[in-house]
């Protein structure tokens, strides 16, 4: 079988040399070109030099670079402002698609490419890999969803940083412009999909206050460095989730955990743990009917992202579905919105899934 034919789109925005460059580094795999999106954010010099590292040519018009050589999957690093088009340009070309979160920085666009890509066929997997490729993590989420501790039916997940503040402002034109939102879109889908994928459960509603609760940088700008949600499931389900930046520097760079609880134990993922999960059930010899026991289970992986990039691959090939999917995509960007909306007006807003 012959290589998947891959190309990189813009470098402006995200993780490219991660997404991107694990891409073209996959044995399957050949990068043919590579391009940027014009306007007042592109950054011609770290595309134009990692196309020069791989030995492929830089196109300074993505559409023209997706007809001239035709790739099969592109990968996208580009600002939300202009992502959604992209995704719609690839998507009507029938190329495969890496994304970059979130997808668009409004929900309405988000929707009108999301619609596309189902529209179309393709594949399509966001670039949230921490949130459900790290073996423990997804191990754990594989148990809860499986039926592992009974129904799922609460769930707490924080994901937060102590390095702050940043992406408070963006360059235009050499000038230094407020950023559009805070911390919520950055940090908002990690938190969000860990909970989803162990869940399996499509997002009902969105209780959600933000606030610059640590940082006067953050105030000043009028955005958020932390939200703070509650969140309900098609299944039924609960959630509370935390994300952002803290100034506690006793954290690690990043801190994450994940509990779910269900009807018949639970499982518990904290990355001070190291490479392991927790689960705990009716694990004891029946001596002591409160004795709950419980499970440790550890593992050495691969880096996340190779692991992200290892499924999408194979998704392209075999043809089933991604681990991250356009519609985990699509309630990622609602989970976003929604929150907006509600730390606005106070008051929770409603998707209308039903269980899946």
């Amino acid at each position: 079988m012959s290589k998947l034919r891959a190309a990189a789109i813009s470098f402006a925005g995200g993780h490219p040399q991660a997404y991107s460059g694990g891409l073209a580094d996959h044995f399957e795999v050949e990068l043919v070109a590579v391009a940027e999106v014009p306007g007042e954010n592109a950054r011609c010099d770290l595309a134009e030099a990692f196309a020069e590292v791989h030995g492929v040519p830089h196109v300074e018009d993505y559409v023209e670079m997706l007809d001239s050589f035709q790739p099969d999957v592109v990968s996208l690093c580009v600002p939300p402002a202009s992502n959604a088009e992209v995704i719609v340009a690839a998507a009507e070309r029938g190329i495969h698609i890496l994304s970059e979160k979130p997808v668009s920085d409004s929900l309405a666009s988000a929707e009108r490419a999301l619609a596309a890509v189902k529209a179309s066929g393709v594949c399509f997997s966001l670039d949230v890999p921490n949130a459900c490729f790290p073996r423990p993590l997804a191990d754990a989420q594989d148990r809860a969803r499986s039926g592992g501790i009974g129904k799922p039916r609460v769930a707490y997940c924080h994901c937060l940083q102590p390095k702050g503040p940043r992406y408070t402002y963006t360059i235009v034109d050499g000038e230094k412009v407020t950023a559009k939102y805070g911390e919520l879109p950055n940090h908002g889908p990690y938190g969000f999909l860990a909970v989803s994928k162990a869940l399996g459960q499509r997002l009902r509603s969105v209780f959600a206050r933000r606030n610059a609760f640590f940082y006067e940088h953050y105030r000043d700008v009028g955005h958020e460095d932390m939200c703070v949600a509650t969140v309900t499931f098609g299944g039924g389900a609960v959630a509370n989730i935390v994300v952002g930046r803290t100034p506690t520097l006793s954290l690690p760079t990043t801190e994450f955990r994940l509990e779910i609880i269900g009807s018949a134990g639970s499982v518990y993922v904290d990355d001070a743990m190291g490479d392991k999960f927790k689960i705990w059930g009716p694990f004891n010899d029946g001596k002591d009917p409160f004795e709950r026991g419980g499970l440790a289970h550890q593992y050495y992986t691969p880096a996340h992202t190779e692991l992200y990039i290892n499924d999408v691959v194979d998704a392209i090939i075999t043809g089933r579905p991604p681990r991250i999917t356009v519609d985990d995509a699509l309630d990622v960007i609602r989970f976003i919105d929604g929150c907006y909306r509600s730390a606005e007006t106070g008051q929770p807003v409603f998707f209308g899934h039903g269980a899946w």
